[in-house]
């Protein structure tokens, strides 16, 4: 039985299971396979799948691997990537994070019991969803397109326009509001009470008073 610190050269499934060859990537890049082992099976935690990223690929160097070798058979104890490091960020004491090569992460927070899922278009917009338990708040985001829940609003942000909805109602902001549907009545409609009739109550529609033409499926509540 020998226990060996060896770089992760390639890795490859089959039938479901992750084997990884081992050895020196300073070698391999030079095409020396001297000292490899192939074949070793990743030992992990049940229900969790992770394939490391192989050596010199995305980034120059390679995730270390603990070797276990018993015999012809070789078994990965654990294994750790230095490569993408900055891509985790400061973590607190009882922080956890998943994270690869490229923008793609899961971050659960101690302090604040939020977990975020966190990644970036093309053209470098980020997005993400955050589940935040100390502030009691659910937020969406891509680039300037936000949407905020909480247990007492909801609120849809896209740069310069917003809408809040709570207790207080519907608050509409921006440089223009558009209410593109065939009819509606404005104001408030107690329970049970039908919208007013058309022409009636109708909206006037061109020059004020008399001239006014009274819009066709536009109506104003009494109340």
């Amino acid at each position: 039985m020998e226990v060996e610190n060896k770089d992760i050269i390639v890795t490859s499934v089959e039938n479901g299971k992750i084997t990884v060859t081992t050895g020196n990537s300073i070698q391999h890049k030079d095409g020396n396979m001297e000292g490899s082992t192939e074949g070793c099976v990743i030992l992990g935690m049940d229900g969790f799948w992770s394939r490391p990223i192989d050596a010199n690929d995305v980034a120059p160097g390679a995730a270390k691997s603990m070797v276990l070798t018993t015999g012809n058979d070789a078994y990965i104890l654990g294994y750790w990537d230095d490569r993408f490091v900055d891509n985790v960020g400061a973590m607190q004491p009882g922080d956890r994070a998943i994270t690869t090569s490229g923008p793609a992460a899961i971050f659960l927070k101690d302090q604040s019991d939020s977990v975020s899922i966190l990644s970036q278009i093309e053209d470098g917009t980020n997005m993400g969803i955050n589940v935040e338990g100390e502030r009691g708040l659910i937020s969406l985001n891509v680039g300037q397109s936000v949407i905020e829940m909480t247990d007492s609003y909801i609120k849809f942000t896209s740069n310069k326009t917003s809408v809040l909805i709570d207790a207080d109602g519907i608050q509409f902001n921006g440089p223009n509001f558009i209410c593109a549907t065939k009819g509606g009545c404005l104001g408030v409609l107690p329970d049970g009470l039908t919208p007013p009739v058309p022409v009636a109550n109708a909206i006037l529609l061109g020059p004020l008073g008399q001239a006014g033409i009274p819009a066709a499926n536009w109506t104003i509540s009494p109340i």
